[in-house]
C-alpha cells in the first residue's frame, strides 16, 4: 500500500473519488492559480487559518482513513478529490456536464461520490431531509444523510462531524 516519493513522504493508493461540495472556495496563495502539488497544503492553511485546516484534515479522514496525515500531503489535491464550490459556479450545477476544479485547475466529470457540507450546498441540490423520502439518515445525533451516492453532511467542523462519523463515512467512500 505505501511506497516513496520525491518527498521522502510515502506515497498511498487512492483511496476512492469523491466531489466536494462548499458554499465557499478558499483563497488561493499569491501566486498559485491552482493547488495541485503537495507544498500546496500548507500554502492555503498560511493564506486561510485554522478554519481552512480543519476541512482539509477532515476531507482528508474521509478519503484515506487512519493514513490521513500522509494523504493530506501527497494526495489531496491530486485530483481524486474535486472541489466544487457554490461561489466560484458561473451556471447552475445541473447545467454543467464539466466544472472545472477551482483549486486544481482540472475539469471534474463525475465522482463516484459526492459530499454536500452545509445546508447551502443541500439547497443547492434541492435536498431537504424533511421532504426526502429515499434520504437514510446516518447518524442521529448529527445531520448526516445519505441518499444514493450523495452524502449530505454538516459543514466540515470537528464539532458537527466527529471522527466516529468521518470513519463511517470513510467505509462508505472507500468501497
Amino acid at each position: 500500500m505505501v511506497t516513496g516519493n520525491k518527498h521522502g513522504l510515502p506515497k498511498l493508493k487512492r483511496p476512492c473519488n469523491l466531489a466536494v461540495n462548499l458554499p465557499n472556495a478558499p483563497v488561493l496563495p499569491r501566486g498559485y492559480s491552482t493547488l495541485d502539488d503537495t507544498d500546496k497544503y500548507q500554502a492555503i492553511i498560511n493564506e486561510n487559518g485554522n478554519h481552512w485546516r480543519k476541512i482539509l484534515i477532515i476531507i482528508s479522514k474521509i478519503m484515506a482513513g487512519k493514513d490521513w496525515r500522509d494523504y493530506r500531503y501527497q494526495s489531496l489535491f491530486s485530483g481524486e478529490v474535486q472541489w466544487q464550490f457554490l461561489s466560484c459556479q458561473t451556471t447552475p450545477s445541473h447545467q454543467q456536464n464539466h466544472k472545472r476544479d477551482p483549486l486544481t485547475g482540472k475539469v471534474s466529470t463525475s465522482a463516484a461520490w459526492s459530499l454536500h457540507a452545509g445546508k447551502l450546498t443541500w439547497l443547492e441540490q434541492d435536498f431537504d431531509p424533511e421532504t426526502s423520502k429515499s434520504a437514510q439518515c446516518i447518524n442521529s445525533q448529527f445531520p448526516c444523510y445519505l441518499l444514493q451516492q450523495k452524502i449530505f453532511s454538516p459543514y466540515l467542523d470537528y464539532r458537527q462531524l466527529p471522527n466516529a462519523l468521518t470513519e463511517h463515512l470513510h467505509q462508505l467512500v472507500k468501497n
